[in-house]
């Protein structure tokens, strides 16, 4: 039996983050993860949804782009869902933009709500159709990047240093160099991941 489309016509309000808790693949086992998200809060009068988004982008901003604006959020209930899934999703705003991303599972709109509130769909492609999606997004975030600098720098130094010949008869110094080539990125993503957790933890939760 095919899976039953839903739309609920929201409008964005603000942004905070939530624990997105991903539908398991196959590969994936018993074993999932639960890791803070940017969440924009589609609201509407028959109730309000979380949208997760992808973990880069940060949300306030994106959140004060998008407010005021409204559109449709699309998205399928599986039908062997479980408490606590998060399912794909779509918001299309009205000027053709759209946001891909998650919402938890939760009650589905009322099919007699219309158009103010929510309802079952049937068309495969949203009305308007997407055109472009939003942004640009901010790349360059100092309350999340700034810690990672010092390693990334770190390793870029030490790749300047082996091609200035630093190991030239000394296997000490371009063992050092190597190592410090290998883990300052490294380094640096891991210290990049924990301070986004920390920024996403510090927001409104819903």
């Amino acid at each position: 039996m095919a899976r039953r489309s839903h739309m609920l016509r929201v409008g964005i309000t603000g942004a905070g983050a939530g624990l997105h808790f991903p539908r398991p693949g196959r590969t994936d086992g018993p074993k999932r993860h639960r890791r803070p998200h940017p969440t924009l809060r589609p609201t509407a009068p028959s109730g309000d949804r979380d949208l997760y988004i992808d973990r880069c982008p940060d949300p306030v901003p994106l959140a004060k782009v998008l407010e005021n604006r409204s559109g449709r959020l699309y998205w399928r209930t599986r039908p062997d869902r479980q408490p606590g899934w998060s399912e794909p999703v779509l918001l299309v705003l009205d000027d053709g933009r759209f946001v891909v991303g998650a919402t938890p599972d939760g009650p589905v709109p009322d099919g007699h709500a219309g158009a103010p509130g929510g309802e079952s769909v049937t068309q495969s492609l949203p009305s308007p159709e997407p055109t472009r999606a939003v942004g640009p997004y901010v790349p360059w975030q100092p309350h999340v990047h700034k810690p990672g600098l010092p390693a990334f720098a770190g390793g870029f130094l030490s790749v300047c240093l082996i091609a200035a010949g630093i190991g030239y008869g000394n296997g000490t110094a371009l063992g050092l160099c190597l190592a410090a080539t290998v883990l300052g990125p490294a380094v640096g993503l891991l210290l990049i991941a924990r301070r986004r957790s920390t920024y996403l933890r510090s927001l409104p939760r819903p």
